[in-house]
């Protein structure tokens, strides 16, 4: 996309350094290993799911049940028969326990997702590469009509609290980003967060919402690849 749609003049090189199931502190601790070392002008960062647990002091306790384990039976039919009426009675049991609005117990910033992402400004600014945060983007969201939520819930049981985990993350980089005005704050939710037809799953996106994401991107970074990507002007020769 950098290539096509803005031609730059010198050659602009994308290298890929996330790993699958990762959390911020995971990244920062690879940081002087795998990133540093590749002397990056700009670093991208999208974090969210994996390190919700991370904002543990600022959600309420999560309790209850696990849900139910299929069982085999001799017949096969009334082993999934039997494993379908546990699970609506698992996802009823749920639904009751869940509060629609949990409110936050303790501020956002006084987290170890904030404390995280203020050491990964601080890598940032020694090494002086342009940072850019982003919010993060699942198929449900507060607004999402209740039968969206109720049917993410039988493969992600505590889906409401991840609804209020990622509105307590897009706090946080928000604020991040007000503390250290030269970060970069990428949006990804506009066409994209909530609109379940572009996931697979709650969290994982399919084509269509990746290029969605990359889109987010790109219109984010556009105005600071732009500026670095100009070319230089000499100066007007001395008379």
């Amino acid at each position: 996309m950098i290539q096509q749609r803005l031609k730059p003049r010198r050659p602009v090189e994308v290298i890929n350094a996330g790993v699958p199931g990762y959390t911020i502190e995971d990244n920062l601790h690879r940081m002087a290993r795998d990133v540093l070392p590749l002397k990056p002008d700009m670093i991208i960062t999208y974090h969210g799911y994996n390190g919700f647990p991370l904002l543990d002091e600022s959600l309420p306790p999560v309790s209850g049940k696990a849900p139910p384990v299929y069982q085999a039976r001799p017949l096969r039919l009334l082993a999934r028969c039997e494993y379908r009426l546990r699970l609506l009675s698992y996802r009823r049991q749920q639904t009751a326990r869940s509060a629609p609005h949990p409110q936050p117990s303790s501020d956002v910033m006084d987290t170890k997702f904030a404390r995280a992402y203020q050491e990964l400004v601080l890598v940032a600014q020694t090494n002086s590469i342009r940072l850019v945060l982003a919010s993060f983007s699942m198929a449900a969201n507060a607004q999402s009509p209740p039968d969206v939520v109720d049917f993410y819930r039988s493969g992600f049981p505590q889906v409401q609290w991840q609804i209020q985990a990622n509105v307590l993350h897009s706090r946080l980089v928000e604020q991040i980003a007000q503390l250290h005005p030269g970060i970069c704050l990428v949006d990804t939710h506009p066409h994209l967060d909530g609109e379940h037809e572009r996931f697979v799953d709650l969290v994982h996106l399919t084509q269509e919402g990746r290029q969605q994401l990359a889109e987010a991107f790109f219109a984010g970074i556009k105005p600071i690849l732009e500026q670095d990507l100009s070319p230089t002007v000499p100066a007007p020769a001395a008379p």
